[in-house]
């Protein structure tokens, strides 16, 4: 019971404006964010702790003129934040024009990426770096995958990672379904990946609709740490986490999603 009551006390004091107030004055992380020694939380490049306070804005590069954008990530730094969670090619199944009428892909193929788009989302990246906010990018959703196909991944994956491999501030992530069958492309992405880049941004995942990514996908030597979401079910924060945290390889889990309504 204390170690639930603890655990129930720290997420809480994630909502406190003294621990946002402490935040705001405490030194700025140097990214790339990366997983600490023993496997258990996030640091920096200096090697110091990493508080994962992150936001949702799925649109950002897709619904938001620049200046929007900016406001949207200033108002997120002034509350705390230091994470943005944000769809690359926006909701739907990948293929919308922002709204600049610019869509991401030439034809629906994401080997043929649209060099505007692509400035646009430069340019809101740029932005969060300078507010040193990181984007954790979601660059693949299981509904794209009638435009990013297993056969595909790899190339897309590789041609992303090799734009923004200097962008200290990305981490990747993809959402598939929880089941086998999206293992493949989830290997062929995360290979495209670390050709792309090196291997110097994270990569994680969180299924939908599944409570966790550990349901299915633990082992792989890629996933560098693991994300569930919880909805409005904040009773299964503790036994999730408690789940992860007794896996091996050891690896940090975070609550990608929740309510508290």
């Amino acid at each position: 019971m204390q170690t639930t009551n603890a655990l129930f006390k720290v997420l809480s004091m994630a909502s406190s404006p003294f621990l946002i107030a402490a935040m705001a004055l405490a030194e700025e992380p140097v990214y790339p964010v990366k997983v600490s020694p023993n496997g258990r939380y996030f640091v920096d490049q200096k090697g110091k702790p990493v508080f994962w306070l992150g936001t949702t804005q799925w649109q950002l590069f897709r619904e938001y003129s620049l200046e929007d954008a900016r406001l949207i990530i200033q108002s997120s730094k002034d509350k705390g934040f230091a994470f943005i969670q944000v769809m690359l090619t926006g909701v739907g199944d990948g293929t919308k024009p922002n709204v600049h009428g610019e869509k991401p892909w030439t034809n629906g193929d994401p080997l043929t990426p649209n060099e505007a788009y692509f400035q646009n989302v430069d340019a809101v990246l740029q932005v969060a770096r300078e507010k040193n906010m990181t984007i954790s990018m979601t660059m693949f959703h299981q509904r794209y995958r009638n435009a990013v196909t297993r056969e595909k991944a790899r190339a897309w994956a590789k041609w992303l990672a090799s734009r923004y491999k200097d962008v200290p501030n990305i981490v990747w992530s993809m959402t598939p379904q929880a089941k086998p069958e999206f293992i493949p492309i989830l290997q062929e992405l995360a290979a495209g990946l670390h050709e792309g880049d090196g291997g110097s941004h994270l990569i994680t995942f969180k299924p939908d609709p599944a409570p966790y990514s550990s349901s299915f996908l633990h082992d792989e030597s890629w996933l560098s740490f693991n994300s569930m979401q919880t909805w409005k079910s904040v009773e299964l924060i503790y036994p999730m986490v408690t789940k992860d945290y007794n896996l091996k390889p050891v690896k940090p889990v975070l609550i990608d999603r929740k309510s508290t309504r």
